[in-house]
């Protein structure tokens, strides 16, 4: 108030007081306002000493209040750059989620085009696989029907051999020779054996395979058939191991009847007496196989075919062909395979007999 109406030195105390206040409270900038009339007010009185050193204390405070602004605009543009750095990240951190986002969902339809491409690619190999499966699966069928037929077609060939006239004749031609000398007994007991005997032919014939018991009563009651039809003027003995379980053992059917035939056919035919007939079934545990062997004490392969090449007979056992033809079908279907060899027996250089040796599998399939 002293101030406007030009009364400076009287002001001066005023600005003192209001200095000290301010001071106090911590008002630079007032402070600073009052060393700035200070200044005026003794300037005008002409103290100039106090003049200066209040006019340095106000450019003093002045470029504290100055500094103090510049750090915090300094501060506040640090802020303000920190703000926009991290909008500006934020933003970016966006654009890179979004773009991530972008490259996952273009990934994942990648991935399962891929995915389908490749299920697609496997069906259609795996279709083609089953083609090509089902193709070789029709050729093997079609190999084993060939060779069911041909085995079919044997058995009935070796049927026919079992049936053939000349033995049919024979067990005829006895049956009358009984009737004729009125051996009427003995007659109707040859016809019964001889009627069962077809009829175990016949059904077996419907069969890929039998038991070892039924193949063993057919051959019991075959041989006591051509005992009585040669007049018993030979034996035969059947010999059986204890080890085998004969319902529980399987062999081809219409197997081993015809090398029985074979050996009283062929061994016997030119031997005058003493004649012997063994049929011996053994289990090899080793092999694990059933052994069949057929011994005659007959005159040998050898003489017979000389025999009948005097006789101008040049014969070749039908059955025993036949048979060697079922053996090799056998052994196509079988992975086991049936053996089969026939030895010429000989004593002192002489032949006393054929030995016919069978090896099946125990575990042949009916």
């Amino acid at each position: 108030m002293f101030s406007i109406s030009g009364n400076h030195k009287a002001s001066i105390p005023y600005y003192k007081s209001a200095l000290q206040k301010y001071k106090e409270a911590g008002h630079l900038y007032f402070t600073m306002k009052i060393n700035q009339h200070l200044f005026v007010s003794y300037s005008i009185i002409s103290k100039n000493n106090l003049a200066i050193q209040v006019n340095k204390r106000y450019i003093k405070l002045k470029d504290s209040i100055f500094n103090i602004k510049k750090r915090k605009f300094i501060a506040d543009s640090e802020v303000k750059f920190q703000v926009e750095k991290i909008k500006s990240e934020k933003k970016i951190a966006e654009i890179d989620s979004k773009r991530t986002k972008v490259i996952l969902i273009a990934s994942i339809i990648i991935f399962v085009l891929f995915t389908l491409l490749l299920l697609f690619y496997f069906e259609r190999l795996r279709a083609k696989r089953k083609i090509e499966f089902v193709k070789l699966e029709l050729k093997e069928t079609q190999k084993r029907l060939e060779i069911q037929k041909l085995y079919s077609d044997s058995e009935l060939k070796v049927l026919k051999s079992q049936m053939n006239p000349h033995f049919i004749f024979n067990a005829l031609n006895s049956i009358q020779d009984y009737i004729i000398l009125n051996e009427k007994k003995l007659a109707r007991q040859y016809l019964v054996k001889f009627s069962r005997l077809i009829r175990i032919y016949l059904e077996q014939s419907q069969k890929i395979a039998i038991t070892l018991s039924e193949e063993i009563k057919a051959l019991q009651l075959y041989l006591e058939l051509e005992k009585d039809r040669f007049n018993d003027d030979f034996s035969f003995d059947i010999v059986i191991d204890e080890k085998l379980d004969l319902d529980n053992v399987a062999i081809p059917s219409l197997f081993l009847q015809p090398y029985v035939e074979n050996a009283l056919k062929h061994g016997f035919l030119h031997k005058k007496d003493n004649k012997r007939l063994q049929v011996s079934f053994q289990k090899d545990t080793a092999t694990n196989s059933l052994i069949c062997k057929i011994k005659d004490n007959g005159v040998g392969r050898e003489a017979s075919l000389l025999i009948n090449q005097k006789r101008n007979k040049l014969h070749k056992s039908f059955a025993t062909s036949a048979n060697q033809k079922r053996v090799d079908l056998l052994n196509q279907s079988n992975e086991n395979s049936i053996e089969l060899e026939i030895q010429d027996l000989y004593e002192n250089n002489q032949a006393t007999g054929t030995l016919v040796i069978v090896k099946i599998p125990l575990n042949y399939q009916q």
